[in-house]
């Protein structure tokens, strides 16, 4: 699908965003917020899309808003195409609205726990703990289906950045910003559940 890019006006300067041109509500609305600060433009302002930062940069002919670079690596590079960064926005408030519950912060560079195989195994289980620093989501992503008499060995699970889950398996980013005591499952690019731990009550059914 084709991008393209806005530009707005205010205080006698531009500001211009790119993304697909499916995300022009999105496109739109983040526009609307950057105006409201308008005084305030610099490069380097940052205002947050949900999990995703989403930067002012000066150029010579007005300013571009750029986010990190997720097809690359989003704690060094920026893109000037908005597309991951709203379109996985949308999603993780679609999975919220769905189960009729606040969100709990996560944020890109962030990780969560994943028992190796994760990227490919049909379907997963996602629970949520209080994370043990700021770099720790609190998230473990579990293979369900899978029988064990022991719990997963510290060999059996990787640290992953939030950012590189979001390529891998889209639906699985979409339902970290659950909060803590609400879990999730995913099957295939699905959050098809969406549970309250606290008595099993089912909160979304999916696919979503």
């Amino acid at each position: 699908m084709t991008r393209a890019t806005t530009t707005i006006t205010a205080h006698g300067r531009t500001l211009s965003a790119t993304a697909r041109t499916d995300l022009q509500t999105a496109v739109d609305a983040l526009l609307q917020r950057f105006a409201e600060l308008g005084e305030r433009w610099t490069d380097g302002l940052v205002v947050w899309s949900s999990w995703s930062p989403i930067v002012m940069e000066a150029r010579a002919d007005g300013f571009v808003l750029r986010s990190p670079d997720f097809e690359a690596d989003a704690r060094e590079g920026r893109t000037d195409d908005l597309t991951i960064a709203l379109e996985t926005t949308e999603g993780i408030v679609r999975v919220l609205n769905a189960a009729g519950v606040l969100p709990q912060d996560v944020r890109f560079d962030q990780e969560v726990e994943a028992v190796r195989g994760w990227e490919s195994h049909p379907e997963l289980v996602l629970s949520r703990a209080p994370g043990r620093d700021a770099r720790d989501s609190g998230w473990f992503v579990d293979l369900a289906g899978v029988e064990r008499s022991e719990p997963w060995s510290a060999d059996d699970v990787v640290d992953v950045p939030v950012w590189r889950v979001r390529m891998a398996r889209p639906a699985v980013v979409r339902a970290l910003a659950l909060p803590v005591g609400v879990s999730a499952s995913v099957v295939g690019d699905a959050v098809e559940l969406v549970v309250d731990e606290r008595d099993g009550a089912i909160l979304a059914r999916g696919p979503l």
